[in-house]
């Protein structure tokens, strides 16, 4: 099957331009990273924002030679290593490493918040920013003051909330999803998280195999703890960042065996609407944006990071060749309306 490297970004209504021209990519370079002992360093909390928004940006390609050229293991390094191997076993996976299973939704997952900050934290989920350490996880996120190996050291091994008290450790929960929505639509305010997985329709035509793609959509909130530009916490504890991930595998599924498979091409494409103030907390911005990948069996796409998510409309599609070399589409559609 004939393979074309070809992708771009679409980040936040920008307009779209080639990897090579892209100024997000540029801008990375002297954009205030430092590593020490492998682990990625920032001055403050706002460059580690606007910096993870920009790499998240990058496509698979780019952010390897930036991983590569800066010697950098990552979070999201180990998870797609991890995820692309055909057979996954809980009992082979690094304890608390990059990919975890849930254990009330029995599915496989990236052990962060999101993709953009697993891909500037270290394989343990480990950044430095303005002299503490942080650690992200897909269920909490803790911090210490300090950046020496003894910080670290308690920062990974405290466990328990005496622990915490005992070391200084700061944590905040990220709130995680309870159950499955199958539905498209959501009409629950109250709900902090969402998640919904699509497939799309089989286009193999084959009466023992099936060929499609996978898409799941998870909003997850959750707080910074000691974030001075964050929003003042309200008398709960608690003022939510939002973020929307969108997951793409495509699939070979048969009597006995589901292979994850290459396509030619992943291509996803967003409009949401963004609560941010001052406006009223039922009114928005609307975001739009696209990305297109080729070459993966996977696309892990972090599409927001801010405000309340107040609807979505995401399309994701899987093309394929193989099929009598004419390319056929896998596609769906994940929408929530206001």
């Amino acid at each position: 099957m004939k393979k074309v490297l070809a992708s771009f970004i679409c980040l936040f209504a920008l307009s779209c331009e080639k990897p090579g021209n892209d100024p997000v990519s540029n801008s990375i370079e002297g954009s205030g990273i430092e590593f020490k002992d492998g682990i990625a360093v920032f001055n403050d909390m706002e460059t580690f924002l606007s910096t993870s928004e920009k790499i998240g940006a990058l496509n698979g390609k780019d952010y390897d030679e930036w991983s590569e050229k800066n010697k950098f293991y990552s979070r999201y390094t180990e998870y797609r290593e991890e995820i692309g191997k055909k057979t996954i076993s809980e009992i082979n996976l690094r304890p608390e490493g990059s990919l975890i299973k849930n254990e009330k939704g029995g599915y496989f997952q990236l052990n962060s918040v999101n993709s953009n900050y697993a891909r500037i934290t270290n394989k343990d989920g480990l950044v430095m920013i303005g002299g503490s350490t942080y650690q992200f996880t897909y269920s909490e996120i803790k911090k210490i003051d300090g950046t020496s190996q003894s910080s670290i050291s308690s920062l990974l091994n405290s466990k328990t909330a005496a622990d915490y008290q005992r070391n200084r450790i700061m944590s905040s929960e990220v709130k995680v999803v309870s159950s499955t929505d199958p539905n498209a639509r959501t009409f629950d305010e109250s709900v902090v998280v969402e998640r919904k997985t699509q497939q799309g329709p089989d286009i193999s035509g084959d009466a023992f195999w099936n060929w499609y793609l996978d898409a799941t959509l998870e909003i997850r909130g959750y707080s910074l703890p000691g974030c001075a530009i964050c929003p003042t916490p309200t008398p709960g504890g608690y003022i939510y960042r939002y973020t929307a991930v969108v997951e793409l595998f495509y699939y070979s599924d048969g009597l006995i065996d589901k292979d994850k498979e290459t396509p030619e091409r992943f291509e996803l494409a967003w409009t949401y609407v963004r609560h941010h103030p001052p406006l009223a907390e039922n009114q928005g911005e609307t975001i739009t944006g696209s990305y297109t990948e080729s070459g993966v069996n996977t696309v892990l796409r972090t599409i927001s990071d801010g405000g309340k998510i107040l609807s979505y409309d995401i399309e994701a599609k899987a093309l394929d060749d193989r099929f009598n070399e004419t390319l056929k589409t896998s596609g769906t559609r994940i929408i929530r309306t206001q």
